[in-house]
């Protein structure tokens, strides 16, 4: 996370929502979204595997993460 230049999103819709769910027009708004803020690395919870988001190289897709462990190092930053 110190090596993003103006920070890090974690992009997750719960439990109950799955993010290879979304539509492809719902994929491609998050997508270009992305592409606008090059600046800033993605951590989506994107629960397969397969192309989505592969060229978009401050995304970084998986499958699970440490959320509150995150959230509470960069509060402990800040």
């Amino acid at each position: 996370m110190e090596k993003s230049e103006d920070g890090v999103v974690l992009v997750s819709f719960g439990t109950v929502f799955k993010g290879h769910y979304m539509s492809t027009d719902g994929r491609k708004i998050l997508h270009d979204a992305f592409r606008q803020l090059p600046q800033i690395t993605f951590i989506w919870k994107y629960e397969i595997e397969d192309n989505t988001g592969l060229d978009l190289p401050n995304v970084i897709k998986t499958k699970w993460f440490p959320q509150n462990d995150l959230l509470s190092e960069f509060l402990q930053q800040n």
